[in-house]
């Protein structure tokens, strides 16, 4: 682990900074909140390291429906966030964000049905038409491109919900593996001046 150190000489003390660092974070959780979604502060606790350290320990879910795309949101419920988890033993802090497992599995299943509700109705109108159109081939002839427009787009769809599975899988296996990380650089102790 490299780290870095900077000194940067300011016009008020240390313990004001502190106090103004916690500030700006409260504040900008005001503002990034509205009546849809926003900043939810789970867990906000003082703490002592092993070190002696006083610090402060937060838990916050940051709500993101309404900032995905119109077509995803119809997909997915109102409850997408995302999990920071910080400590901060000043001037030493460690944050930790994490997606919702469970949110990223339900709008996989949510896609995934709503991908089969659509097949299973494509292939029930595909086999009308075909019936129809044994019967009556230049009547039914506009349909059967219409549809064969749908079964493309259902196809686009399938790709594109492979892809949203591969990259959840992907996401999992970067936190698990950050979090294995986090682990192991939290119980070393940090340097002091």
């Amino acid at each position: 682990m490299l780290l870095h150190e900077y000194r940067i000489c300011l016009p008020f003390t240390v313990e004001e900074y502190h106090i103004g660092q916690l500030y700006m974070i409260c504040k900008h959780c005001e503002v990034e909140s509205n009546k849809d979604d926003g900043v939810e502060v789970v867990r906000n606790e003082p703490i002592t390291n092993e070190d002696g350290l006083v610090g402060q320990l937060t838990e916050k879910r940051i709500y993101l429906s309404s900032r995905l795309p119109t077509w995803m949101r119809s997909l997915i419920p109102n409850v997408f966030y995302i999990i920071e988890k910080a400590s901060n033993f000043y001037p030493y802090t460690i944050t930790v964000v994490a997606s919702d497992y469970d949110c990223l599995s339900q709008m996989n299943t949510t896609a995934l049905d709503k991908y089969n509700q659509m097949r299973r109705k494509l292939e029930h109108v595909n086999n009308s038409v075909r019936t129809m159109n044994d019967t009556n081939c230049t009547k039914m002839l506009s349909t059967h491109t219409q549809l064969n427009e749908i079964e493309d787009a259902m196809s686009n769809l399938e790709s594109t919900i492979m892809h949203l599975d591969a990259y959840s899988r992907s996401l999992e296996t970067q936190v698990k593996k950050f979090e294995k990380t986090f682990l192991a650089t939290r119980t070393m102790s940090p340097t002091k001046d």
